[in-house]
């Protein structure tokens, strides 16, 4: 991160939030979920080159699952959440021309926020996700997840 970001950095229970990714203060990385669900979670990555379909392709597992899906970022039904590595990146586009990095750059991503929260999802936890507005490339405020069976 800039000078600037790195002097508003705070830690919450050893997760680094970096400013870029618009918390708000009162804003937890990770907390109790909502309701507990009773089964441990299935996480499936799926990874794949930048445009070649990952979102459609898992946009048509939800529709083959016929599941509804919640309006908002993240595509959360009520049997699958689709989670997005873009979500995860550290600046938005600005922030990526000043480092000179591009978003493929694992310095422009933050591994640990996402590693640890889809941890916490797995453990029936409910995170704070970041969010990569694709559309304005900014860095919108973070949505809750609640863990989804």
């Amino acid at each position: 991160p800039s000078p600037e970001a790195e002097a508003k950095l705070r830690e919450v229970d050893g997760i680094k939030l970096y400013p870029t990714h618009a918390w708000s203060d009162d804003m937890m990385p990770i907390l109790p979920a909502s309701k507990n669900i009773g089964v441990t979670p299935v996480i499936i990555g799926v990874a794949a080159d930048s445009g070649c379909g990952k979102s459609t392709f898992l946009r048509r597992i939800l529709g083959a699952l016929g599941t509804e899906v919640s309006s908002g970022h993240t595509a959360i039904g009520d049997m699958m959440t689709v989670v997005c590595l873009d979500d995860y990146h550290t600046n938005d586009r600005a922030g990526r021309k000043a480092t000179g990095l591009t978003a493929l750059d694992a310095r422009e991503n933050d591994f640990a926020l996402m590693g640890a929260q889809i941890e916490a999802l797995k453990k029936g936890k409910a995170v704070y996700k970041p969010i990569y507005n694709h559309d304005s490339g900014f860095k919108d405020p973070p949505e809750l997840l609640q863990p989804n069976k």
